[in-house]
């Protein structure tokens, strides 16, 4: 009897934590994407505070809230709010230190008892990259162009530094599967997880993503096209039009030409002559939302010494979110130029995800055989008791039963993400019109707000609208 409650205590911990884990932060981003759905920026960052118990400093020990929190904050133009926390997650990221991945052990061990809810967020290179790219975007928009110059440039050594993080994280990562796989002999793992791969489902996750993938690996267009941009909107030498211009050339090799980017080489190349003293404006379009993850949950018999046993593993796939508007309309002196496509963020994301799936699959079929083993000793528990042994059998189907009802209550895929991202960048850009009034308009002719811009001045128009008739975000600076 004593071992009886004592197992039962032990069963109870990780059902509790994974219907805390889960629940917690599924209702909060259902929550939050409906902000997000009417341009509620002030409640997605109340939110944000909320659930990342964020203080007035920007100080969190929840990444993925410093990540919303900054860029709902750029949304409601607090910009010092916005750099705290992304300062915040930058040194709850720890990007920079190449030996200190997979370095929570406990937090590992958990996510194989339970599941990867359970684990701190795990970043993706594209998140840490943005964060600096947000954060020069809101130093800019304040006016603080020195500090914007930092950032930009940071978002463009993480970038180029992110294939040799990636390789050894996803190294670190095969190591504790690996040694995971060999301390649990009661179920092959390693056939297990081929199997998992096998699977039509995930077969066809697979496929989705590749489909998708369309950028080299960890290479997001829009971090060099804002840094393009910005350097040609307050460069003054030479030489800062030049790397503007290796900049633009960069996105250009990725997204292929296409009438902005093409203009905006033409007005870099002019300024480098010497051929050009006019001033640019420059539209930049966050444009619909980020994929969402969302999680398939796949069963399977297998069968044991023992008897059957039914084996439960989940694993997250993207969702594709449909883009706000095709475009922006621009109407500036009697005609209009429309906004077109700097980086397919669906892509960006799609590349990474698609380079983690192997691991995560592989810990969700770890954390699977290790549930399974307590059906299956609990199966031989029952088996091998005498048939005078009342509390042995009832022990034993005690552990199989309750080894089965954990599998399925704690099996759940890890579907955090950093939600407020676009699905699109996309840019206009054109000189300053003589009436001094650019017109902001969806593709099909809806007026959605007005900007002054000078003519003897550069400016930048940033525009974020996540949902089709949400409230638009339209901010501008002058240079």
């Amino acid at each position: 009897m004593k071992n009886i409650k004592k197992f039962l205590a032990i069963l109870s911990l990780p059902l509790m934590i994974s219907a805390c884990a889960q629940g917690d932060y599924r209702k909060a981003a259902v929550e939050l994407q409906g902000h997000m759905a009417t341009g509620n920026w002030q409640a997605a960052e109340t939110l944000a505070v909320k659930n990342g118990k964020i203080d007035d400093k920007g100080k969190s020990k929840d990444l993925l809230w410093s990540l919303n929190h900054g860029l709902a904050t750029i949304q409601t133009g607090k910009y010092k709010a916005s750099i705290d926390s992304f300062d915040n997650a930058e040194s709850l990221m720890k990007f920079d230190d190449l030996s200190g991945f997979m370095a929570n052990a406990g937090s590992a061990t958990a996510s194989v008892l339970v599941n990867d809810t359970v684990r701190d967020y795990a970043f993706n290179s594209y998140d840490a990259i943005m964060v600096n790219s947000y954060k020069g975007l809101a130093f800019m928009l304040n006016g603080d162009q020195g500090n914007a110059r930092v950032e930009f440039n940071r978002s463009a050594e993480r970038q180029r530094r992110a294939v040799e993080r990636f390789a050894l994280e996803i190294k670190a990562d095969q190591e504790k599967n690996a040694a995971g796989a060999k301390k649990n002999p009661k179920v092959n793992s390693n056939e297990t997880v081929n199997k998992a791969n096998d699977n039509a489902q995930v077969k066809a996750t697979y496929a989705e993503l590749e489909s998708k993938a369309g950028y080299a690996p960890f290479v997001n267009p829009f971090t060099s096209y804002i840094r393009g941009v910005f350097l040609l909107s307050t460069a003054v030498t030479t030489g800062e039009f030049e790397n503007a211009i290796s900049d633009l050339r960069s996105v250009k090799e990725m997204v292929g030409g296409n009438s902005v980017i093409d203009a905006d080489l033409k007005f870099a190349t002019a300024k480098v002559e010497g051929k050009n003293s006019d001033k640019r404006v420059w539209v930049i379009f966050e444009n619909g939302q980020s994929p969402i993850l969302v999680e398939n949950k796949i069963k399977s018999l297998m069968v044991m010494p023992t008897g059957l046993i039914n084996f439960v593993y989940a694993y997250p796939s993207m969702k594709f979110q449909p883009l706000a508007y095709n475009s922006l309309n621009i109407a500036v002196d009697g005609r209009e130029e429309k906004t077109l496509m700097v980086s397919d963020f669906d892509a960006v994301a799609a590349r990474e995800f698609k380079d983690r799936l192997p691991g995560i699959i592989t810990r969700a079929v770890l954390s699977s055989a290790y549930k399974t083993a307590i059906q299956v000793a609990g199966q031989a528990v029952a088996a091998s008791a005498g048939k005078d042994n009342t509390n042995a059998q009832v022990f034993g189907l005690l552990m199989n039963i309750g080894g089965a009802i954990m599998s399925e209550a704690t099996t759940a895929a890890d579907v955090r993400s950093w939600l407020e991202l676009p699905k699109q960048f996309q840019a206009a850009s054109f000189t300053p019109p003589k009436s001094g009034e650019v017109v902001i308009k969806t593709d099909s002719g809806v007026e959605l707000g007005k900007v002054t811009v000078p003519n003897d001045r550069n400016a930048v128009i940033y525009v974020k609208i996540q949902k089709t008739g949400a409230t638009p975000v339209i901010k501008s600076v002058l240079f």
